[in-house]
């Protein structure tokens, strides 16, 4: 079948109005070479997202009337499809199967119109060029809190093998509490052999090695990337393209030797991002925690730690642009070995959460702050910074931010408190720590209960009912109680953990009339109605 006959129109998107799954497509985002992208209503839960659909168009096509997509022959294009269409399968399993404050997550995968489709929510955000400062006006006070999220969500991704290979400021998202999010997982995927994923990336920001077709990849790579993408905010520009580093002028000009940037950034701060972008791999960052640790060394006695804190706006956009290259998982990578140049900058020897040790209730709100102000934080990034410590697990810098005066009960920007950011994030010794601190009203208590037990976060639930203060027959607006709730849901586990607990209610009924043991028989969960009625008996013998 050839791509110019009759009833094929090669690329062509689905139309506006179409559903799809159980969407509603909206309008086109973007196309590239492996599929297209579309804004789309999920009229089950009343919200925007993002769906993209496979398509890789070397070697596939869409049938005008049915639009399904087909192989252009039943040959080696039909091999080559297939493949791409289980990479696609695999691709949407790998990025659902992550869980990172700062990687976009997967809501759904499905097959349809000989293809397949995955979901992602739609984000608000913009474009990390277009979210932050002009280079002019960026410091370093405000760079380095996003570049260190980024830098746990490489790490996050590569102890996972999985390689991102497209880093640049179009893939990162900036929402508006100042949260990265990396985006754009998908095109790195070659549809003839693993090798021609290395030529898969973006003038600028691919590293030499990505551009040969045996070339030695790895963390390394992305670490390049992420580098590239902040030396293009910091000065307005792209660096030279890797391939054009290979003659002996480089036309590189490291950040460290520009003056005009001193009064904004830390000599330090700059040599890092001139180590990620070493042209040979193995003079880079070998890994993104050894980065991190390098961000967490003292400036040198009398280097400016950057300037003010500036706030930006951003825009609601959709989280996915265009099919550019994405990341590619791997099983195997070799770890080059390691050789210092005169101006590398060797990463200290740090323990901890961000250099920060025994910070306790006795700390005074003095010193906490002052310690923040040496770390570069200003009083007005105390809460959203403390929000990226929970996600990140920092347990002593929430310490030091609650001794530095955040109030316990203070709201995130999604209307949450502090306590259901950890039990979304499950941060337990970050979620037992702040359970510990005095001055929570109760209502908080049973709102986290009902998080855990939606969630099926059982172990923040077994942290919950261990606190003190905690009532275990809270009861929501509908008069439902952690114990219907979880019989409702067949939550035998939960069950089982609340029963355990002096004082339980099993005859408190919700708007409907119906106890935990009503929900439990009404919804089949027999495991749940028989430990309730065990419950039940064990209360009447007594």
């Amino acid at each position: 079948m050839n791509k110019t006959s009759p009833g094929i129109n090669n690329g062509i998107s689905l139309p506006l109005g179409m559903e799809i799954g159980t969407y509603r497509i909206i309008h086109k985002l973007g196309q590239g070479g492996f599929g297209i992208t579309y804004r789309a209503h999920d009229p089950e839960n009343n919200q925007v997202v993002v769906i993209k659909e496979n398509l890789p168009c070397a070697f596939a096509h869409r049938r005008d009337i049915t639009m399904k997509i087909e192989p252009n022959d039943d040959g080696e294009a039909s091999r080559n499809y297939n493949w791409a269409l289980d990479s696609f399968i695999e691709e949407a399993k790998t990025i659902a199967s992550l869980s990172h404050p700062n990687i976009v997550k997967v809501i759904r995968a499905f097959k349809a119109l000989g293809t397949a489709y995955y979901v992602m929510p739609e984000i608000e955000g913009a474009p990390l060029h277009k979210a932050c400062p002009i280079p002019e006006k960026l410091t370093e006070v405000w760079l380095l809190p996003v570049l260190r999220e980024l830098l746990d969500a490489l790490a996050y991704l590569h102890n996972r093998k999985i390689l991102h290979r497209d880093i640049k400021p179009h893939n990162i998202l900036l929402q508006r509490d100042k949260t990265p999010i990396l985006i754009d997982f998908g095109a790195a995927r070659s549809f003839v052999s693993e090798q021609s994923c290395t030529r898969v990336g973006t003038p600028g920001y691919s590293p030499l090695e990505q551009s040969a077709t045996k070339g030695r990849i790895g963390p390394w790579t992305d670490i390049y990337a992420l580098a590239a993408t902040c030396y293009r905010i910091i000065t307005g520009n792209t660096p030279p393209d890797s391939l054009n580093r290979v003659q002996r002028n480089d036309p590189y000009v490291p950040l460290a030797s520009m003056r005009e940037l001193r009064d904004r950034f830390s000599l330090h701060f700059l040599k890092c991002i001139d180590k990620g972008l070493k042209k040979k791999e193995k003079q880079r960052w070998q890994t993104a925690e050894a980065w991190l640790a390098a961000l967490s060394k003292e400036n040198p006695a009398g280097e400016p730690s950057g300037g003010r804190f500036l706030a930006t706006s951003a825009v609601t956009i959709s989280a996915i642009a265009l099919m550019g290259a994405g990341y590619w998982y791997y099983h195997t990578w070799k770890q080059p070995s390691s050789t210092t140049s005169p101006d590398d900058i060797v990463a200290p020897s740090i323990s901890g959460d961000d250099s920060v040790t025994n910070t306790d209730s006795n700390t005074s709100i003095e010193s906490a702050r002052a310690e923040l102000t040496r770390k570069g934080y200003q009083e007005s990034m105390y809460v959203e910074s403390l929000i990226r410590a929970i996600q990140r697990d920092e347990l002593n810098m929430v310490k030091l931010f609650i001794a530095a005066g955040v109030d316990i009960n203070t709201q995130t920007p999604d209307g949450q408190n502090l306590i259901i950011t950890a039990i979304n994030n499950q941060k337990l010794e970050v979620l037992e720590y702040l359970l510990s601190i005095s001055g929570i009203p109760p209502k908080i208590y049973g709102e986290a209960m009902i998080v855990a037990i939606q969630s099926s976060k059982l172990d923040c639930l077994r942290v919950l009912l261990n606190a003190e203060g905690v009532d275990v027959n809270y009861r929501t607006s509908n008069n439902d109680t952690p114990l219907i709730l979880a019989a409702s849901m067949g939550y035998k586990e939960a069950v089982e953990l609340l029963l355990a607990k002096p004082g339980i209610d099993i005859n408190a009924e919700s708007d409907n009339g119906q106890n935990a043991l009503n929900w439990a028989e009404s919804n089949g969960c027999e495991e749940c109605a028989a430990l309730l009625r065990q419950f039940a008996d064990r209360q009447s013998a007594n």
